[in-house]
């Protein structure tokens, strides 16, 4: 049995190598669903053909549809009920199931036209890894990419065959992950039963992990000569700049207590 969790969900787009975050949206519980949580989320996104990684409790092929005449990419994985093809789902057993149509490292796919005279095309895979895997995606194709899983006993990976965008899954899908790693360490967040308080902080560690990332790109790309500051560094010289010049207030003289006793410890017998 788990405790029920009240506290504050966020979604958020992340680049998947540094962390950063390009936009986020507080839940205020309005009835408002995970995939139109990620639609307007992607409406912020300028219109480059960024491609968005999403796990399976956001992509609909409605939903992608939208993102591709907004020039943005989309794949994730998927659930059956939000459109992903029948014809595949089907293939998933039960994994003891000696007869399942495909063995470990097997896949299927399917493509479909996006509809509507777009020139881009759905793609939909099966893929038996651990368990079952169910992707899709709109600006991959079929290519068959090898990948390497470690196996109980053995000091070397097996092999095993994959489709290119499930391995670009993979690859690109930690950029949430990653910055709740990095706001782990240095975080300004502090217990509270103020929830804006908690909101603040956690904005607060994103505004100084975006920051650091700026400050990374500029110093790589500068080319600027010396050390490049940790980012415990970073965020002390941020502090002292937003604090400014501090100085030491003058210690308050103690009130002497007066003939009547005010300011004396009186013992009660």
């Amino acid at each position: 049995h788990h405790k029920k969790y009240n506290g504050i969900r966020i979604y958020s787009i992340n680049e998947s190598t540094s962390g950063y975050t390009w936009s986020f949206i507080v839940d205020i519980k309005d009835g408002t669903s995970a995939p139109e949580f990620a639609m307007k989320l992607c409406e912020q996104l300028p219109g480059v053909w960024h491609r968005v990684y999403m796990d399976n409790a956001f992509p609909q092929v409605r939903n992608l549809e939208k993102m591709y005449d907004m020039k943005v990419y989309g794949a994730g994985t998927m659930r059956p009920h939000f459109g992903f093809p029948p014809e595949l789902h089907e293939l998933v057993r039960k994994l003891n199931d000696k007869n399942s149509p495909l063995d470990v490292g097997k896949y299927e796919w399917m493509m479909a036209p996006l509809g509507d005279d777009r020139e881009a095309s759905f793609l939909a895979v099966i893929w038996r890894d651990v368990g079952y895997v169910k992707f899709i995606s709109t600006f991959h194709s079929p290519k068959e990419v090898p990948i390497y899983r470690r196996q109980p006993g053995k000091s070397q990976k097996d092999e095993r065959s994959c489709i290119e965008g499930i391995k670009d899954y993979n690859q690109n899908m930690g950029g949430t992950d990653l910055l709740d790693a990095l706001r782990y360490h240095n975080s300004t967040q502090r217990k509270t039963v103020k929830w804006w308080h908690a909101l603040f902080f956690w904005i607060l560690d994103n505004a100084v992990l975006n920051a650091y990332t700026l400050y990374e790109c500029d110093f790589r790309d500068a080319r600027i000569s010396g050390k490049k500051l940790t980012r415990r560094q970073f965020i002390i010289k941020v502090a002292e700049v937003l604090l400014g010049h501090m100085q030491s207030k003058p210690s308050k003289k103690r009130r002497k207590s007066d003939e009547n006793g005010r300011g004396k410890l009186v013992i009660c017998r």
